[in-house]
């Protein structure tokens, strides 16, 4: 059986201005505009989508999706005082345009014990212009290499991926599932994602669980981008306390963690309940840097890929 399938679709949100501020709102244009529109978010999203059976066995899905997002806003004060304050009646927009085109292809066979073969591939395009968060004023002091005014607006990022999943019936009660997963980034660079994952049924109402995997997830398009740029008066970054920079980092590497999970699962008569322990290691967490990079005022900080982290419950 083969099965075509378009989708299309058009949102418009708007937000109406209730008087909430960071700072104060009691300039004049901030108090003219409560109960008025002061951002609006539009979508639009388009896909087709192929879906395949055979007498066999094997089935495929594959999809190609496009997403366009526009959030237009009111301008507004960057840092200070004026931090999240109209500065003007005028709208500006941020544009994000996602292109996502995904095949894959499920085989079942038999070697050794029943299994069940996922094989796939995937891109992910990101394209964005922001002509908003881009305009922080060097007015505190220049940042070395980094123009003070008419910095790109533009910023893109590129994910090709190919995974497989093996999903194998070790016995009627037992399910080992292997997975691999390649990554490369336009930027980051290449990655690799192992996992494995086993499921056991103790009684016909108890299963335990188990797993290990490597997760990754890339920078996105502010934190890779150097024209990004965020000031504050005091105390906003970690290396000083007083004014300081902060900005994007094209050096940034990916950010793993390695995932161990135990769970004990009960179901009967449509109740269900699960008890998990879980710990994940992480490895170049992104985080806003410790130590200041350059000397701009009080300093310039930048987005960094940190030591190892975990957190675990």
């Amino acid at each position: 059986m083969q099965a075509l399938e378009f989708e299309a679709g058009y949102s418009r949100q708007g937000n109406l201005y209730a008087g909430d501020t960071q700072n104060t709102n009691t300039s004049t244009l901030v108090k003219s505009m409560y109960g008025k529109e002061t951002n609006r978010l539009y979508r639009q999203t388009y896909g087709v989508t192929w879906t395949g059976g055979w007498d066999n066995g094997v089935t495929s899905n594959s999809y190609a999706q496009y997403e366009h997002t526009r959030n237009s806003r009111m301008d507004e004060g960057l840092a200070g005082g004026t931090e999240g304050i109209f500065s003007s009646s005028e709208f500006s927009d941020i544009d994000l345009a996602d292109v996502l085109l995904h095949s894959e292809v499920n085989i079942p066979f038999t070697l050794g014990v029943d299994q069940n073969l996922t094989l796939g591939t995937e891109w992910n395009q990101q394209r964005m212009k922001d002509g908003v968060s881009t305009t922080q004023a060097l007015s505190y002091g220049t940042i070395d290499g980094v123009s003070a005014t008419g910095r790109s607006p533009y910023s893109s990022a590129e994910i090709f991926s190919l995974f497989t999943e093996d999903n194998m019936a070790l016995t009627d009660s037992t399910m080992l599932t292997p997975a691999l997963r390649f990554d490369h980034h336009s930027i980051v660079g290449n990655n690799w994602s192992p996992s494995l994952n086993l499921s056991q049924e103790l009684t016909d109402d108890w299963t335990l669980k188990l797993g290990i995997a490597r997760a990754y997830k890339a920078p996105n398009l502010y934190q890779l981008n150097p024209n990004y740029i965020l000031y504050s008066n005091g105390q906003g970054c970690y290396a000083s306390s007083s004014a300081c920079y902060l900005m994007g980092n094209s050096d940034l590497k990916a950010e793993t963690s390695v995932n161990k999970e135990i769970g004990l699962e009960y179901k009967h008569d449509g109740y269900q309940a699960g008890i998990t322990w879980f710990r994940n290691d992480y490895h170049n967490k992104i985080e806003s840097g410790y130590a200041a990079v350059g000397t701009a005022s009080n300093g310039t900080t930048k987005y960094l890929s940190v030591g190892k982290t975990y957190q675990r419950r």
